[in-house]
């Protein structure tokens, strides 16, 4: 009896790496593009919510926006009062379901000097307007 190869995540890693002649290849960059960088935060794919808090609560889950991963020091986004954790649920009135809508809006509203954004912290909905710096 024949057994069949099983594929896995740790054979094709290093079949990328002897293919490469011993460097690393990189995984395919599927991250959304656009420039967002000038706010100062970084943002996860996906909303956050679900699962259990350190108290064993269960935490009401989101199915829409996008999470805030960091915040860079002195941001237009942390002076703006943005945190890491915070889930954006809109951006001008503009309702965000996932990171590539929250970049298309942005990218095709580069003109924009500041961007309201609603958010959510916990159970709390917030407002923050992020203000872009933009030179004389």
């Amino acid at each position: 009896m024949k057994v069949g190869r099983i594929e896995t995540a740790d054979r094709r890693e290093q079949e990328r790496y002897y293919q490469g002649g011993g460097q690393r290849q990189a995984e395919p960059d599927n991250t959304p593009t656009g420039d967002t960088s000038w706010m100062g935060m970084s943002l996860a794919a996906g909303s956050s919510g679900g699962g259990r808090d350190w108290f064993g609560r269960e935490r009401e889950s989101t199915s829409t926006g996008v999470t805030v991963r960091s915040v860079a020091s002195e941001s237009p986004a942390e002076k703006a009062g943005i945190k890491s954790g915070d889930v954006i649920l809109s951006i001008n009135y503009q309702n965000i379901n996932n990171i590539n809508e929250f970049l298309k809006y942005v990218n095709e509203n580069k003109n924009k000097t500041s961007f309201f954004i609603k958010l959510k912290r916990g159970n709390v909905v917030q407002f923050a307007t992020i203000e872009r710096n933009i030179p004389s």
